[in-house]
């Protein structure tokens, strides 16, 4: 059903908006955020939204990408924080067990390359508003498919040439941008309609659901 799978869709967008805002909140670098959204999409590749907590997959890709990417954080901190912040309480077990849900999704394949490091090196000796603008544009094409759609270091090159342009910066004739040839205008034009949708408002998603409740 095209309504379910729309539903589906904004509960999945909303709860992947609140894995950044969590990981920002338990001071994640951006590589380890950027790689734990990809667990959270792979994922769902293979699970439907109705098998289980969406919140807590988003924990869990962030409690895994902190090991993996060496920016550990021990899972009581992390959820002692959540849980200050939020006033909401996963037990431990829970975590541990969506843990394990994930790394049979990802088949164990859990190194992940992202467009962090692309993007500092383009944005070096930029300045603070342009690298910041950049790393916007990567957040929102997070929230999409893009990343399943395009390889990262694309979308890396791409969110800085937008923010280059956007500061009056002649992107064009850089090595990093002729080096990606003609892929990167398409990749910036879809980036830049990404940009102009947030994640759904609170009721939006109240609605969406109530409607995978009610399917279940």
């Amino acid at each position: 059903e095209v309504g379910l799978i729309d539903s589906q869709m904004t509960v999945l967008k909303f709860t992947e908006d609140i894995l950044f805002q969590l990981s920002r909140l338990v001071r994640r670098d951006p590589h380890t955020t950027y790689t734990a959204s990809t667990y959270f999409k792979r994922y769902y590749l293979h699970h439907c939204i109705t098998e289980g907590r969406p919140h807590v997959v988003a924990l869990a890709s962030i409690y895994l990408a902190s090991k993996v990417t060496e920016d550990y954080l021990p899972a009581t901190a992390l959820l002692a924080e959540v849980a200050r912040h939020t006033a909401q309480t996963i037990p431990l077990s829970d975590l541990f067990l969506v843990e394990t849900q994930l790394l049979d999704a990802l088949r164990f394949d859990l190194l992940i390359f992202t467009p962090c490091f692309t993007c500092q090196h383009a944005c070096l000796g930029a300045p603070p508003p342009l690298t910041a603008m950049a790393h916007r544009h990567m957040q929102a094409a997070y929230l999409t498919d893009l990343p399943l759609q395009y390889p990262p270091q694309l979308l890396g090159v791409a969110a800085w040439a937008i923010a280059a342009a956007f500061h009056g910066l002649p992107f064009e004739q850089s090595p990093l941008y002729k080096h990606h040839g003609a892929s990167l205008p398409t990749v910036m034009c879809t980036m830049l309609v990404c940009s102009t949708f947030g994640p759904p408002p609170r009721r939006q998603v109240a609605a969406a659901e109530q409607r995978i409740k009610a399917a279940r």
